[in-house]
This record gives C-alpha cells, structure tokens and sequence, in this order.
C-alpha cells in the first residue's frame, strides 16, 4: 500500500485539518483514504483541505471518495477546500461536479494553486512515517492515459469485444512508438482468430506467430512475464519467427501477460516498425496500461460467465419443466433424464435442454 497512496495531516489553528494526498487514489488508495477521513471527522475538525497537488493519478473510485467527503462537509457545515494545480486530477474533479458545490457561502471548493515537491517525510494510513515514493512527479501524462483508459472502459461493461477494442486503442494512442497493438486470448489456441488488433501488420505479427509455432506471445503466455524484443528481424530465441518476420516491417516488439486474479486472461502485443522503440519509459507505461486492461478484461469475464450460466440455468429449467409435466416427474428426476440423454448422445445438458424447449422433442 505505501507505493500506492500516502496521506499526511496536519492540524492548524483553529482545529482545520489539512490531509497531504501523494501517489494514486484508486480503487486500492480509496479505503486508506476514507479511514483517514472518518478518523478526522471524528475530531470534529473546524475546517478540510485535501491537497492533491501530489496525485499521480485517480480514477472513479478515488472522485467518489472525493464526493463522499464534499457530502460530509456540507452536512455538518465545515468548509471543505480541494487544492489542486492545473492538469489532470483538477480536469477529473471539475468534470464531477466538485468544484461547483460550495462547502460555504463565497467559499469555493477548488482552487488551483501551483504544484509543490513532495513532503520529505509522510503518514501513511497506518500512521507509519514513511518516505516520499520516488516519481512523485513528471508523471502527468502517464496519469492522463491511465484516466483516458478507465473512462473509455466505464462504458464497455460486460461486452468482451468491446473491452479488448477499448484497450487496442488506447495502448495504440498512448504508447510511444506503439506503432500496432493486439490482444490475444489466455488459451494459447494457435489461430490468429482469436485477436483484436489496431491494423493489418498487428494481425500479420499474430499470424506470423501461429504459423511459426513460437514467439514473444507464447513465451509471455507460457512465463507470465513482459517481453522485451529490441529487434524481431536480429532475435535468435525464436528462429523461425525471425526468418518469418524478415520479410516484415515489425521490428520492436514488447509483449505484456494480461494477469487478473492470478489467471490468466490475455496477451497484450505493441510492436513498432523500427528497432530499438520502446524505451524504459514507454515499457514503463505500457505496464502499467496493461494492468488496468487485465482487471477489465477479467471483470468482463466473469461477468460474461456468470450471464452465461444464468442462461444456462433458466434454459434447462425449462427443459426439466417439459420432462415434468409430460411425465409427471420431480425435479431431480427430470435432470437425471436430462443428465442421461446428454451422455448418450454425447451432447451437452443446456444444449439437449435448449433443443427440448425448441422443438418439444427429447
């Protein structure tokens, strides 16, 4: 937790609490927050200021945490006041609305005050004094990026496609030098059908790989590890891919494992028409996009899977219901029949179900 949020209080005159935020407030940053936040209201401090200025990054669960501490205020009548400096995070709590709700008659929420360097020393949710993390700053764009990515997978829901169509684009627009960009799936099934990918090239690096039997993909698959290729036409781990490959444009390739949970539930491939493109800060962004991706990608998922069983349940409830009013059986004897056909003709349950509701006919 400490490389992810650092919060500092500081009580001033007049019991006016000022909590220093440093780091991304997120889905993991939100809890430590709102436990520094009860702990304060629970002070019954005279007024709140939450310096942002040392945000690296926050996404929806961070701006409603935000939200909840303006509802808070307004409640009990303390004045609340977000210092933000111009950019991202100031961008993020306008576009919610905060800076329109005024904690007091002429007294604004956000103000935008220049940024500072980061505290030499800082509380963290634990109350632990601890260092500033290093890169406080310098990180805007990769903030925007992440922000831009959450936003556009916001609307995807449990839409599969659309979520890996989502997280082609935006690693496309983002990445430097991340001239093509595929998702591939977690089977390892060797047909380039199962991509979506930015552009032509994109595709022809995945088939370039299915058809050679080996690559980046396959081993960030197999290792569950980031691949770094400098040059594809001058790598010898992969030779038949490389000879494939020669007579392609891509060059640079960095393939990332797409891990949600401890599964598996993809492979994120960026490669580059020259060699030598992706520097440490561009694979450094590309990891951290990836991240994001892997939890979507794993929550569409499991929603997908759990929508699908839904189906599956009410399909063979109707079957059974079939079984039980033709033959006036109980429930648990219409699924064993159900259960028995199934293996006979070697069909799937939902499958003899769904037939058996279509045409009445077991």
């Amino acid at each position: 937790m400490d490389d992810l949020l650092h919060v500092h209080a500081d009580v001033g005159a007049a019991r006016t609490v000022t909590l220093t935020l440093v780091g991304e407030l997120d889905h993991l940053g939100a809890g430590p927050l709102a436990r520094v936040l009860a702990r304060t209201w629970a002070a019954r401090p005279g007024g709140l200021t939450l310096d942002l200025r040392q945000l690296e990054f926050i996404n929806a669960r961070g701006l409603a945490c935000l939200l909840g501490a303006s509802r808070t205020a307004r409640r009990r009548g303390v004045p609340l006041v977000l210092l933000c400096a111009p950019g991202l995070v100031s961008r993020m709590v306008t576009l919610v609305g905060l800076a329109d709700r005024p904690a007091a008659p002429d007294v604004p929420v956000l103000t935008l005050v220049p940024r500072v360097p980061p505290a030499l020393e800082l509380v963290d949710a634990a109350g632990e004094r601890s260092a500033a993390p290093p890169g406080a700053h310098g990180a805007e764009a990769r903030c925007t990026a992440l922000v831009e990515l959450d936003l556009a997978l916001s609307v995807t829901g449990a839409d599969l496609a659309a979520t890996r169509e989502v997280v082609v684009a935006r690693l496309a627009a983002d990445v430097p030098a991340a001239d093509h960009v595929a998702v591939c799936g977690a089977s390892g099934r060797r047909t380039p059908a199962d991509a979506t990918c930015s552009s032509v090239d994109a595709a022809a690096l995945t088939a370039l790989q299915v058809s050679a039997r080996e690559g980046p993909a396959d081993d960030a698959r197999r290792l569950r590890a980031t691949v770094h290729v400098a040059d594809l036409h001058r790598d010898e781990r992969w030779p038949r891919l490389a000879r494939q490959a020669s007579r392609q444009a891509a060059r640079s390739v960095l393939t990332i494992p797409l891990v949600h949970e401890g599964q598996l539930v993809g492979v994120l491939t960026l490669h580059s028409d020259r060699p030598d493109a992706f520097d440490p800060a561009a694979r450094e962004l590309a990891g951290a996009l990836a991240a994001r991706a892997a939890t979507a990608l794993g929550a569409a998922a499991v929603r997908v899977g759990l929508e699908q069983a839904l189906r599956s349940r009410d399909v063979i409830g109707q079957g059974k219901g079939i079984l039980m009013a033709r033959y006036g059986l109980t429930a648990p004897q219409a699924f064993a029949l159900l259960s028995r056909t199934s293996q006979e003709r070697n069909v799937r349950v939902v499958d003899l179900a769904e037939e058996l509701a279509r045409t009445g006919v077991l």
